[in-house]
């Protein structure tokens, strides 16, 4: 069996500025604003369904990558007893920003997609060496919409 190291991720801090602008309908907007995040940029899932597969010409590392980012999806979705998923994984390395969550009650926004944002991602993703290591289980679609919420 071989022991294979796999980076510890984080998500950049962000933080929400409001600003006084007259010129504005209410006086005011909002500035979102997080770290300078360093290196090359990877989309590696979006929050409908696009999940993105190494390619063969990807160096050893940036196949790394894009196997923890969708192997940590699909383990969000599990550890949350298939109430929320984190997607939209994007970023440098092991370092992510803005990521979108979906939730069984939509509650988060236009972007939160509920159960048709976890079915489209299973829909595309493909279990990994990580996924498997992790006891997840392999799916293609969210669990039975009969036992979550609508």
């Amino acid at each position: 069996e071989e022991n294979i190291n796999i980076h510890r991720i984080s998500v950049l801090r962000a933080e929400v500025y409001r600003l006084n602008d007259a010129s504005c309908k209410r006086g005011f907007r909002y500035l979102a604003v997080e770290e300078e995040l360093k290196g090359k940029y990877e989309k590696w899932n979006s929050n409908n369904g696009f999940v993105r597969e190494a390619k063969e010409d990807d160096s050893d590392d940036n196949k790394m990558q894009c196997q923890v980012a969708q192997a940590f999806s699909h383990f969000s979705y599990e550890k949350s007893g298939g109430e929320e998923m984190v997607v939209d994984i994007q970023g440098s390395n092991y370092v992510y920003t803005d990521p979108q969550l979906h939730t069984t009650l939509k509650m988060l926004g236009r972007a939160d997609r509920g159960v048709p944002g976890f079915n489209d991602f299973f829909r595309t993703h493909k279990c990994n060496f990580i996924c498997k290591g992790l006891g997840l289980e392999a799916r293609t679609k969210a669990k039975d919409d009969s036992s979550l919420h609508s």
